[in-house]
């Protein structure tokens, strides 16, 4: 059974059986592709192949497994567009807006809390744009009734028509 370098390059070297540390001749140095020798020792084998810088691939190489200065540059071809294929107005993304003082987008409102939430969480949903309460109003209600006030405002809010702008 074989094993293939994965990694860009690697260096094997024998020993003597005796003593692994007392090199034996010269260096082997294996580039990706390459098959690892036979020599090699099992436990550098399994170290090597457990760190993922060799596979296991039998009697014979895989051919698709190349040195990585072998594969030639993909250059750019005309047909790949300038903006994500994500972005469906095809417009360029921004990454730093042209005046960082003014937000980009509005605030982000905050989502309404759960039944089980704190005050303060249900104070904060209260005075947001979403709802209107003043924070005065907002602190002065129990929690039971300031949940009721905020559904109320809402309800409200919901049955109000509203007219387009001209």
């Amino acid at each position: 059974m074989g094993y293939q370098v994965h990694f860009p390059k690697l260096s094997f070297q024998k020993t003597k059986p005796e003593n692994p540390t007392v090199p034996v001749g010269d260096e082997v140095v294996v580039e990706r592709g390459g098959m690892v020798p036979e020599w090699a020792s099992p436990g550098i084998i399994n170290a090597l192949f457990n760190a993922g810088m060799i596979v296991e691939v039998g009697d014979r190489p895989n051919p698709n497994v190349v040195p990585f200065d072998s594969i030639p540059e993909q250059p750019r071809s005309p047909e790949q567009p300038d903006v994500l294929p994500s972005d469906p107005h095809g417009t360029p993304v921004v990454l730093f807006p042209e005046n960082p003082e003014q937000p980009t987008a509005d605030p982000v409102q905050p989502a309404k809390p759960a039944v089980t939430d704190n005050k303060e969480a249900w104070e904060t949903y209260a005075t947001s744009p979403a709802v209107g309460m003043d924070r005065a109003e907002a602190e002065s209600l129990t929690k039971a009734k300031l949940i009721a006030a905020v559904n109320q405002r809402e309800a409200d809010k919901a049955s109000t028509p509203t007219t387009p702008a001209v």
